[in-house]
Parts: structure tokens; C-alpha cells; sequence
């Protein structure tokens, strides 16, 4: 789950990408996903508040992307620094929790 996007300014307001790859044949469009971003490295892992909406940009075969707004008005306001991203997919019976890599914020 990279995130292909890896660095922001503080006053961008942009979305945030996380690639998801899902099983062949499974569409996760219609679960919620969410997304978090910690300051503190894995194997920390986020806390129920530290989860953030995100939603399903796009979707080709298995590989999907999920994104968060970020940045001054979007879901989520970031300070300058290093964070660790994290996404998650409500699905039943299973909720993955996937760390998806490094988002610098300049």
C-alpha cells in the first residue's frame, strides 16, 4: 500500500493517495475506508480517534486507491514533519489495517 503522492506543502490542500491491492475479483468501493496519520513510527498503530474519512478515488482489475483531503479545510490539517499513513477498510466479515508508507509535510 505505497503512497504515491510522498510530500506535501503545509498549505496545500490536496488529496492524499494510498494503492490498494485487493484480491482478484473483489470491488471494495462500497466499504468505507478510512485513513490516519501518525506522527510516531509502526509498529504504532492508530487509535480508534485517530481515523480519518477518506473514499474511493478509482479502481482498474485489483488495484484501487483510496484518498484523503489534507491540508487547511480538508479533512485533515497536518503540521510540518513526517507522517505515517494508514489505511483502513470496513468490510465484513474482515477490516484490514494496512500501513501504507511515509507522507512528508513541508
Amino acid at each position: 500500500m505505497p503512497v504515491p503522492n510522498n510530500s506535501i506543502y503545509v498549505t496545500s490542500l490536496e488529496e492524499v493517495p494510498v494503492n490498494v491491492t485487493v484480491p482478484v475479483g473483489v470491488n471494495p468501493t462500497s466499504d468505507s475506508v478510512f485513513m490516519a496519520f501518525l506522527s510516531v513510527p509502526p509498529p504504532s498503530q492508530p487509535a480508534s480517534e485517530d481515523w480519518n474519512a477518506a473514499s474511493w478515488f478509482t479502481g482498474v482489475g485489483n488495484q484501487y486507491t483510496a484518498i484523503c483531503l489534507v491540508g487547511p479545510g480538508g479533512t485533515i490539517q497536518l503540521t510540518q514533519g513526517y507522517w505515517y499513513v494508514w489505511a483502513k477498510i470496513s468490510a465484513s466479515p474482515e477490516v484490514p489495517v494496512k500501513y501504507a508508507g511515509i507522507l512528508q509535510v513541508s
